[in-house]
């Protein structure tokens, strides 16, 4: 009972001093990537096209019609006080996937909880961070498709709905549907589908049919498009799997048989993962690709890391730390991805890290890690297996 006081009582701490951080940064930096989401808010709310860009400071909304419905409330309040509404959502969020995370796998008692949760966060608190200080909407994202998960067993209508919505907030988690296909789980998906067709026509409520047609026309191309930007594969901020290929000096592919070569990659990790069911090591791996298929996987896409991080983080518990192989390989990618940011090396060596793709490299050792788990068929404790 104490400890949970004590994790209040810090959870709360640190909620006032990055609330606090966030409220005297935020007008300096203009608000970042949420500025977009308030802007399209506005467009929203008075029918206009919420995909031209009269303000060309303003980066391009590349999100769904539906996006731009769930979150057009916003646009009711002034810009500061939206862009704090939004920091709180995500702060919740990101405690209520900590709470989701525990029930769905931990499933007896642990000491060690403490040490669970502080691990598998500073594994991934520069990426939460960034996700905070820049108002993405990737914890969101994350939470859905983690209640998807969650409900996945028992309440299959409710996880298709989560996996539904998080693929129109972001199309990245279509890759779960992907996965419980080769599963077999038929059911699930055709409801995924129904959900998806339903959440397209969901803002016609407010803007109409006509409307509602005239955005999905505009949206589905256009994803496409900024989707295959080659600029943005060659900014070394985007650590995708398409930029790591295409920065590798000895191979110097040209950009088409760079994607062919990041999928052939794709297709081996996915063909390792779905050969043999392991749900939770499964999943970790399909977050990670979840990261690293994004075309812009900016930082902020790598707080999906917290699910592998998380479970390899509890298998190393129950196991009192004795496979010393995933200890170092789990370290080695924790230094990568986290100890190469600026606010420890500076900006000119962090620039110079992810010119190298050290946050690419670091989740593609958490993949090789649970492929390794996975084919040992490691336990976690007397009676169950991972």
């Amino acid at each position: 009972m104490l400890k949970n006081l004590y994790i209040i009582f810090l959870i709360f701490f640190l909620f006032i001093g990055l609330f606090f951080n966030y409220s005297h940064r935020a007008k300096k930096r203009n608000y970042s990537d949420f500025r977009v989401y308030y802007s399209t808010s506005k467009h929203f709310l008075l029918k206009e096209d919420i995909y031209s860009r009269p303000d060309i400071s303003i980066t391009p909304f590349k999100y769904s019609p539906c996006f731009a419905f769930c979150f057009s409330w916003l646009g009711l309040f002034s810009i500061d006080t939206a862009a704090k509404i939004f920091f709180v959502i995500n702060f919740l969020s990101i405690i209520f996937i900590f709470f989701i995370l525990k029930k769905f796998i931990v499933k007896e008692p642990l000491s060690k909880k403490f040490l669970l949760y502080f691990l598998s966060s500073i594994f991934v608190f520069r990426f939460i961070l960034q996700v905070l200080h820049s108002g993405q909407i990737t914890i969101i994202m994350f939470l859905l498709s983690l209640l998807s998960l969650y409900f996945m067993d028992n309440k299959i209508l409710l996880s298709a709905f989560f996996l539904s919505l998080s693929i129109m907030f972001k199309y990245t988690p279509i890759i779960f549907l992907v996965y419980f296909l080769f599963r077999k789980r038929i059911k699930f998906a055709i409801f995924v589908f129904l959900f998806l067709f339903l959440f397209s026509i969901l803002p016609a409520i407010y803007v109409g049919i006509d409307k509602q047609i005239f955005y999905l026309k505009k949206w589905l191309p256009y994803i496409i498009n900024t989707s295959l930007d080659k600029g943005s594969f060659f900014d070394i901020k985007n650590q995708s799997l398409y930029s790591f290929i295409l920065r590798i000096k000895p191979i110097n592919l040209n950009f088409e048989y760079a994607i062919l070569f990041s999928i052939l990659i794709v297709f081996f990790i996915f063909f390792f993962t779905i050969i043999k069911e392991n749900k939770y090591i499964d999943y970790s791996v399909i977050f990670i690709l979840m990261a690293l298929l994004n075309p812009n996987a900016w930082l902020s896409n790598f707080s999906f890391l917290l699910f592998p991080y998380f479970f390899l983080t509890y298998y190393l518990i129950k196991t009192n730390f004795k496979d010393k192989i995933t200890f170092i390989l789990i370290i080695i990618s924790f230094i990568l991805s986290s100890f190469t940011s600026q606010d420890i090396v500076g900006n000119t060596l962090e620039d110079l890290f992810l010119k190298n793709s050290t946050i690419t490299i670091s989740s593609l050792i958490l993949v090789l890690v649970l492929l390794r788990l996975k084919f040992k068929n490691v336990s976690i404790s007397n009676n169950s297996s991972l």
